[in-house]
């Protein structure tokens, strides 16, 4: 218990004297208001020989303080009779946040009193003080919680200032909030809600408030929060019901039901795609047989490969995540158009039997048609027309591949060629090839008249020499169509030198090079720029650069003046800055001194009046497009 003690004498005699204590103690603590009670108490007793005079009641005036807070305030007297006193009591101390708390006390004793003033016979003055540390009150517990996922289980834990306090945890996570039951025990397992994830559509993870609150009995000590970051977790990720895929084909019937390759888009739809625990589908993602699509429906374009060809999809959401990917195959059914395989046409007569004579025509041709499962079939049809002439002849007659078939009435004569067009039309398209028959078989002909000679055939045409197409016509043991062929791979040959990889074919046309010499691969290249000769320096091959327009800079500017006008009237400056203004006559000369200068003082002078848009200047020079190609292999 700590305690201050003063002597104070009398002024007038110092063998008259009074003691003072002070004395005080932590009495009692209060957890639920973080208070401790302090006792104190003062005996105050004059002392020494025995005072005759008057009496005086207040020699001196006591008081005492505790934690800044007057609680005494008290005479001691001079007295025949010895003057003695005590007195005690109580205050009530509120302790920090934290339950600590350290006090000062102090005792004080002013000189005076008396009874007038000026008057001797009083005590002097005193004063002394301490302080004591109070016991520490146990305050608001504290709480730790590591990171969690959403719906697994979290572990709270609970370091309590005092095993009488219960507690109450409660979250708050976006606009959701829950708590648990007051408890004592030192540790709460948490099922983390699912539905906590609904707050957070659009991230990952967020920032969960958990908060203690402290109870003495019913009493709140006081509250504290932590920060604690909750992720939904991985597996929760967005869905999807089905892929499915339908055809689509302006030339396919849609009754078929079917994929045609070249013929046939597919229409891709993700069907029930949801998001999860608030989240939403944000993209899509369609892959398959190197076609990709990023939207639900997506319509590829018309399909170039056949067989079965799988698709996959997968959504992401508006967390960022991406679901399992859902699957559909389709087959395409190969598909080209009809092809002309052999084809005989001999010339015969009506029962079919073969004779160069003949006036009706054997013909003998195979042809493939994709079947597309069923789908697709085929019409043929036979027409001919004499040799130069423009206007077919319909046989109505139909053929089958690889099966003979007789037409021309007898009306094919043996004096003349023709030409023969057989057709074959499926559901997309007719294909046609024209064959021609010849003239009845002869060693050598000669045109009537004299003009036209033919060898294996009748002649037909003036001024000229004909040869029976079944024939082969040899020069220097050769024949003469091998030594065409010859000459064109000769040809091309020479044209892939001519035009080697790296090469620059110019033209006016938009035909690719390679439908045009039939070889290579060609890009387009130099798309609005010129070409420039290399110089292994400045200009490098393959380097680009240099700009269709181009903002003039002040040192690309000629160097130039700007000239004054003159004409009969005085013509006035202004000066910058100075709103003066000077007047120059026009009247003076050139050459004569300083009545032809005028001097202003730095900075004084005004800019001339500022003209020019400040626009790019086209650097074009007349030109013509054409367009540049580039082989590449």
């Amino acid at each position: 218990m700590p305690t201050i003690a003063k002597r104070i004498n009398c002024k007038a005699d110092g063998r008259l004297y009074a003691d003072v204590s002070f004395s005080y103690s932590e009495k009692s603590t209060n957890l639920a208001k973080n208070t401790s009670t302090i006792s104190w108490s003062v005996a105050a007793k004059q002392g020494g020989i025995t005072f005759v005079g008057h009496n005086r009641s207040s020699a001196a005036v006591i008081k005492v303080y505790i934690n800044g807070k007057q609680v005494l305030s008290r005479s001691i007297g001079l007295t025949d009779s010895p003057s003695s006193w005590s007195q005690g009591g109580s205050i009530d101390i509120a302790h920090n946040s934290d339950g600590t708390k350290t006090i000062s006390a102090s005792l004080t004793i002013e000189a005076g009193g008396g009874n007038y003033a000026g008057d001797p016979w009083t005590y002097g003055g005193a004063s002394g003080s301490s302080s004591l540390a109070l016991k520490r009150l146990a305050r608001v517990s504290s709480i730790s919680c590591a990171a969690a996922t959403i719906g697994s289980t979290a572990t709270i834990k609970i370091s309590r200032q005092s095993t009488s306090f219960s507690h109450v945890v409660s979250y708050k996570f976006g606009s959701q909030s829950g708590s648990f039951a007051k408890t004592t025990n030192e540790m709460i397992t948490w099922e983390v809600p699912l539905e906590l994830a609904n707050e957070i559509p659009n991230a990952t993870s967020g920032t969960c408030v958990l908060t203690c609150t402290t109870y003495s009995g019913n009493t709140v000590i006081g509250s504290k929060s932590i920060n604690v970051k909750l992720t939904v977790a991985s597996e929760a990720i967005p869905t999807i019901g089905s892929l499915t895929a339908v055809p689509f084909s302006e030339k396919v019937p849609k009754e078929w039901d079917v994929f045609i390759q070249s013929k046939s888009k597919a229409v891709f739809s993700v069907n029930d795609a949801k998001g999860i625990y608030g989240s939403t589908i944000k993209s899509y993602s369609i892959k398959g047989g190197g076609i990709t699509g990023n939207a639900s429906p997506f319509t590829t374009d018309y399909l170039t490969k056949s067989g079965k060809i799988t698709f996959s999809a997968t959504v992401t959401d508006s967390r960022g995540r991406t679901s399992k990917p859902a699957t559909v195959t389709i087959t395409v059914l190969a598909y080209q158009p009809p092809t002309f395989g052999t084809c005989s046409l001999n010339r015969c007569i009506a029962n079919g039997t073969l004779s160069d004579e003949g006036s009706c025509v054997l013909a003998n041709t195979t042809f493939t048609v994709a079947d597309l499962d069923g789908h697709n079939s085929a019409t043929t049809d036979i027409q001919y027309r004499k040799s130069g002439e423009t206007s077919w002849i319909d046989t109505k007659q139909s053929f089958t591949s690889g099966k003979n078939v007789v037409f021309g009435d007898a009306k094919i004569s043996a004096e003349n060629s023709y030409e023969v067009q057989l057709s074959v039309t499926d559901i997309f398209g007719t294909i046609s090839m024209i064959q021609i028959v010849s003239t009845a078989s002869v060693l050598m002909d000669f045109k009537a008249g004299g003009t036209a000679i033919a060898f294996g055939k009748v002649s037909e045409k003036d001024n000229s020499i004909e040869l029976d197409p079944n024939w082969n016509f040899y020069v220097h043991g050769k024949e003469i169509l091998e030594l065409l062929e010859a000459k064109v791979v000769y040809l091309e040959r020479r044209m892939q030198k001519l035009y080697p990889i790296g090469s620059i074919f110019t033209t006016t046309t938009d035909d690719d090079p390679a439908d045009l010499m039939g070889f290579g691969k060609w890009e387009k290249f130099a798309a609005g720029r010129v070409l420039i000769g290399a110089d292994g320096k400045t200009y490098k091959s393959g380097f680009t650069g240099g700009a269709s327009t181009h903002k003039i800079t002040v040192d690309e500017m000629p160097n130039h003046v700007h000239p004054l006008s003159s004409d009969n009237s005085a013509h006035s400056f202004a000066w910058g800055g100075k709103n003066k203004t000077v007047h120059i006559p026009t009247n003076v000369e050139a050459g004569n001194g300083s009545s032809n200068n005028m001097n202003a003082k730095q900075g004084e002078w005004s800019n001339t009046s500022g003209t020019g848009g400040g626009k790019a200047m086209s650097l074009m020079q007349p030109y013509v497009v054409v367009n540049f190609w580039k082989r590449t292999s």
